[in-house]
């Protein structure tokens, strides 16, 4: 049987889901994550991140609607909801650290797209990653660590294409 996880939109949320992204979690269970988009009405707007939980890959629950760009939607290193928006800073130029160096406000977000993630055995975390484009269009491939992917730790930059140019999942 073909089985389509019930969406409950929630926050900023469309309802809707694209490029879910399934993998076998360390305890035997499943995760799937996907980003909120409902490409009928825009393509931008999709700041939440879903993820589902399934301990046989047939029923599914829903446990997060992570808006990347909401006050509080990350967390401090002892789990404290971090005030305000969270930043992340980057080169213009990964190649030269004496570029501009940027910061960017997650509540500018655009888009949080192709959510993914690994397990990270030196951080004992999963290690979610996503393409992050902001308001001024830069865009970034970021990432933030979770243990129950319930609680988010605030973003990092992973990658950032130099001279301003795109960075997306797919290229």
């Amino acid at each position: 049987p073909v089985v389509v996880p019930q969406v409950t939109a929630a926050n900023n949320s469309s309802g809707c889901a694209r490029d879910p992204y399934i993998a076998r979690a360390q305890d035997g269970s499943f995760y799937m994550i996907a980003t909120d988009m409902d490409a009928s009405e825009s393509w931008s707007g999709d700041t939440c991140i879903y993820v589902w939980h399934s301990e046989n890959l047939v029923d599914w629950v829903q446990i997060t609607d992570l808006d990347v760009s909401a006050s509080g939607a990350f967390v401090d290193s002892t789990g404290t909801p971090l005030a305000g928006t969270a930043t992340v800073q980057f080169f213009d130029d990964v190649n030269d650290t004496s570029s501009y160096l940027r910061t960017n406000d997650f509540g500018t977000t655009l888009r949080a797209w192709a959510p993914q993630f690994i397990w990270d055995e030196d951080e004992q975390a999963y290690m979610v990653y996503w393409s992050n484009y902001f308001a001024s269009w830069r865009c970034a491939v970021v990432y933030s660590y979770t243990t129950d992917f319930i609680t988010f730790t605030q973003p990092q930059y992973l990658y950032a294409a130099p001279n301003n140019s795109s960075t997306n999942d797919w290229q």
